[in-house]
């Protein structure tokens, strides 16, 4: 199945690939709205960095995708990425189920600021603040 996004659902309640975004590691999203989502995510060998750990930009690259998807939920539904700060706090495992939440901190106007975490159960493995601006009708030409 195919959706607006290029998500291709794999099977039910599985993770997804983005078909047009091969380097973004599969995920699911369990829990999605205009303040918060959740899910997990699982990183392979094509993630790999060193230390037997995954790739700071592959992390970088799944909290990216996965908290964007906050501030198009609404009133938008396009936008792009003005800055993402990644903090590392523990080494991230490879072919492992990791689990990611993230929540709407502040919306003004066209702005949505966002942050979210990585996390291997309790373990914070990074934390990431972000902003992310609503595009206008006539910016959202691909």
């Amino acid at each position: 199945m195919t959706d607006r996004t290029g998500v291709r659902e794999l099977e039910e309640q599985s993770l997804v690939e983005l078909a047009d975004k091969p380097l973004v590691p599969s995920f699911r999203i369990d829990d999605l709205d205009t303040s918060h989502v959740r899910g997990v995510v699982r990183f392979g060998p094509a993630h790999h960095g060193s230390r037997n750990a995954v790739h700071g930009g592959a992390i970088a690259t799944i909290l990216d995708e996965v908290l964007g998807r906050i501030s198009v939920q609404g009133e938008h539904d396009r936008s792009r990425t003005a800055y993402l700060k990644i903090d590392y706090r523990a080494l991230t495992p490879l072919d492992a189920e990791l689990q990611f939440v993230g929540w709407l901190d502040a919306r003004e106007g066209r702005k949505y600021f966002i942050a979210g975490e990585l996390r291997d159960g309790e373990t914070v493995l990074a934390q990431a603040s972000a902003l992310y601006v609503g595009l206008r009708p006539w910016q959202e030409q691909d």
